[in-house]
């Protein structure tokens, strides 16, 4: 019942991608080390909390609104055994995300 399946992931990722494009490289750079940490000790409530801080920065924008969504709906699945995996699903696309600067799309890098 609170295993992952694929398409919540790539659900998961595409609502990330899509909401960390406006934020700045810098920003990005310090959350990811921040959420790299806590997976590192294992803390979920560290994880969430960084990760949501984010969230309420960026309120504003529909599509964190929608990534807020999105991560309440997992919330029960990111319990161990599914902390590690989901985690770093997140970061992973965190990181992918290309950078807009003056509108246009920088790739990471």
């Amino acid at each position: 019942m609170n295993d992952l399946n694929e398409n919540e992931l790539h659900e998961l990722k595409k609502a990330i991608k899509i909401s960390f494009c406006n934020v700045p490289k810098n920003y990005k750079q310090k959350l990811v080390y921040n959420l790299l940490n806590s997976i590192k000790a294992d803390d979920r409530k560290r994880f969430l909390d960084a990760l949501f801080r984010v969230i309420n920065a960026y309120s504003k924008y529909k599509e964190f609104q929608e990534l807020s969504i999105c991560l309440n709906s997992l919330d029960e699945k990111i319990n161990t055994p599914n902390f590690e995996k989901l985690s770093n699903s997140i970061v992973l696309a965190i990181m992918a995300t290309p950078n807009i600067t003056n509108g246009e799309v920088v790739i990471n890098g």
